[in-house]
């Protein structure tokens, strides 16, 4: 499934209007239809409760709002966003958001813009048909995801990112498994000062690969997670990822974008070729950690042949095996 969605779209432009992101939205006409269209609302006071958000993530809880009446869900949990920030902040942004939306008519500026919304789905739709990086994952993984992937395309949006906590913040829509496409120049192949979403044939195998494998591990790894975030595990670069009070938490998150990333490679060295993986594993590498490439050539020489007799769900305890043994 591919669509703009209102309440990620909602947010992502007030983020923008607040100076929430970094970095910088594309410059771009739609970037300019949002500033003619919301020029009156740059003082409103969502954009100071936006701007206490340490970074745009946050726009997964544009789900919470229903269209076209503005209504609210407030979720009992919010995934690890109340880990982070304070609850009643992030019950207060949306509140906010939703007033924002009625003042400045965000209904109507969202079907003005309903020709292009149609045309940037239809583009990156396209392009998955022609690549199809959702098929290469199937036959990776060997087991269904159980939710069904939701594009979400963002022309206001800065980051790709994948909502692994649908069912928490929305509970009403637990089916969807949401995962936010920027329109980023660094992912087409010429420089375009409209948002465009045909995305190279690396960018798209590598940013869906990435994503989508986030997406799979925190479905897959459920049944080992009090073994996940038990591991005792540092590195280089593992020492940067402090987002959470609590080191189980940070361990856990770490483990997560390295195996997003290592499936990504592995897979980018079946697809695409042997010397662009080898590229993006020496990058990670570079960036102080050695367990890419452990990961990497575990999945090589251990799951790959014999991924129709056992599943990465059943493989995920040699993963764990390893990280303990790496982390002694």
């Amino acid at each position: 499934m591919v669509e703009v969605h209102k309440g990620t779209e909602l947010l992502h432009i007030i983020n923008y209007l607040a100076g929430v992101y970094s970095p910088a939205v594309q410059n771009s006409s739609y970037r300019k239809a949002v500033d003619e269209w919301f020029v009156n609302f740059k003082d409103h006071p969502v954009l100071d409760v936006a701007r206490k958000l340490p970074y745009n993530d946050f726009v997964d809880l544009g789900w919470c709002i229903q269209f076209p009446d503005y209504s609210i869900t407030f979720p009992e949990k919010y995934g690890y966003f109340d880990q982070i920030v304070d609850k009643n902040l992030l019950a207060n942004y949306l509140t906010l958001s939703t007033e924002f939306a009625k003042a400045s008519d965000f209904m109507s500026f969202f079907d003005s813009q309903e020709d292009n919304y149609s045309k940037w789905e239809n583009q990156f739709l396209t392009r998955l048909r022609e690549e199809k990086p959702l098929q290469a994952l199937g036959n990776f993984y060997q087991i269904p995801l159980r939710q069904k992937i939701y594009f979400s395309i963002s022309p206001m949006g800065v980051v790709l990112r994948a909502n692994i906590f649908q069912a928490e913040i929305s509970p009403e829509n637990k089916i969807y498994a949401p995962v936010i496409i920027p329109f980023d120049n660094r992912f087409i192949d010429n420089e375009s000062k409209e948002p465009n979403f045909k995305y190279s044939r690396v960018s798209l195998n590598n940013n869906v690969w990435h994503e989508v494998s986030h997406l799979y591990w925190e479905y897959l790894n459920a049944p080992y997670r009090d073994e996940i975030l038990a591991l005792k595990y540092a590195d280089s670069l593992s020492i940067n990822f402090k987002t959470f009070e609590s080191d189980a938490q940070n361990t856990y998150s770490y483990i997560h974008e390295i195996i997003a990333d290592a499936v990504t490679i592995f897979l980018k060295k079946k697809y695409i070729g042997v010397e662009e993986a080898e590229e993006h594993l020496s990058l990670n590498e570079s960036y102080g950690s050695p367990l890419y490439r452990k990961v990497v050539n575990l999945i090589e020489n251990e799951y790959w042949d014999n991924r129709e007799k056992i599943n990465f769900q059943e493989f995920t305890p040699q993963i764990i095996a390893l990280i303990k043994e790496e982390g002694q």
